[in-house]
Formats: C-alpha cells, sequence, structure tokens
C-alpha cells in the first residue's frame, strides 16, 4: 500500500535540517517538489458522518442522496465503512 506525506511537514522536519549544506537542501527541495502529487481525499467513516445513527452492532445510514436509500437493508452499514456520500458530524 502507498503511503503519502505532505512536502511541508517533511521540509520542517528534524530530517531536513539535518542536511548539512544549503546545496543539499536546495538539490532535496527540488526533487521533492518535482515529485507528483498523490490525489488523496480524507475519509469520512461512518461512525464519523452526520448521516449515520447507531443501531444495535451497526450504524443506519440516513442519507437520502446515497444510491442505497432506497433499500432499508443497504442502510445498515459497519463503523468503519464509508462512502463517497460521507461528511463528518460537527461536534458540539
Amino acid at each position: 500500500m502507498a503511503e503519502f506525506i505532505e512536502r511541508e511537514a517533511l521540509i520542517k522536519s528534524d530530517d531536513w535540517q539535518s542536511l548539512k549544506s544549503d546545496f543539499d537542501k536546495a538539490r532535496a527541495h527540488i526533487i521533492i517538489l518535482g515529485q507528483p502529487a498523490a490525489n488523496v481525499v480524507e475519509v469520512v467513516r461512518c461512525k464519523e458522518c452526520r448521516y449515520s445513527n447507531p443501531h444495535l452492532h451497526y450504524f443506519y445510514c440516513e442519507n437520502d442522496n446515497a444510491p442505497w436509500a432506497e433499500n432499508t437493508m443497504a442502510n445498515l452499514v459497519d463503523a468503519n465503512d464509508f462512502c463517497s456520500y460521507g461528511e463528518r458530524r460537527c461536534e458540539e
């Protein structure tokens, strides 16, 4: 599985600061910025989603826009499931 890092976090890290010369830092900076960025999105799991409500050992999804909204059994989801329709629940 691929691993992803934030470029800015790397540049601010202790490993970066341990580079001896400004020339080494400049070369490393060019290499890092020259790499393609990953197209990633933070996942909203069902247990964190504003549309899911606890139901016995599962969660019940109440998102009317989800493609499974018409199927009652499909609305039961596991806590660690996720979908492209999820929205993080606001913590109050």
